[in-house]
């Protein structure tokens, strides 16, 4: 019997399946959204965050609508095609929201920095989703940390 050994992605392979996605993710993603309700969770999630803000894997901002605008809003994502995308609509929205790259297992970011850490279907992408867990947990100052 042949065993067949899927290759583990790298962070290299995600960022490009996630860049080549970048321009139709938007268009993909929302009857999806709709037919499960995930607008609807997404809202309810987001209304939870407050002040500092980080969110993960930010992809194209989907988020960006549901948030208060007392929120301080930091993303960050592996993927430079979806940080394109995410800036735009945060102009759209007259949203000041700092972007930039970087992985869930390794944040560039001082203990207790965030209020509040959000991310969104996001966390089966990871290759050790425990570690951006743990991640999540340090940066932010009261455990608060919300995912669907």
């Amino acid at each position: 019997m042949n065993k067949i050994m899927a290759k583990e992605p790298t962070y290299t392979d995600i960022r490009k399946t996630y860049d080549g996605l970048a321009k139709i993710w938007d268009f993909v993603a929302t009857p999806m959204e709709f037919l499960f309700g995930i607008s609807r969770l997404r809202k309810q999630l987001m209304r939870r965050a407050h002040g500092e803000v980080l969110e993960l894997a930010v992809g194209t901002g989907r988020n960006f609508n549901y948030y208060d605008k007392s929120c301080s809003i930091t993303a960050v994502d592996l993927s430079p095609g979806m940080l394109k995308r995410a800036e735009q609509k945060a102009e759209r929205l007259g949203l000041q929201v700092e972007l930039g790259r970087g992985s869930a297992e390794n944040l560039d970011f001082d203990d207790k920095s965030f209020d509040c850490v959000t991310e969104t279907l996001a966390l089966c992408t990871y290759k050790d989703p425990i570690k951006a867990l743990h991640e999540m947990q340090r940066v932010c100052k009261k455990m608060d940390i919300s995912y669907c």
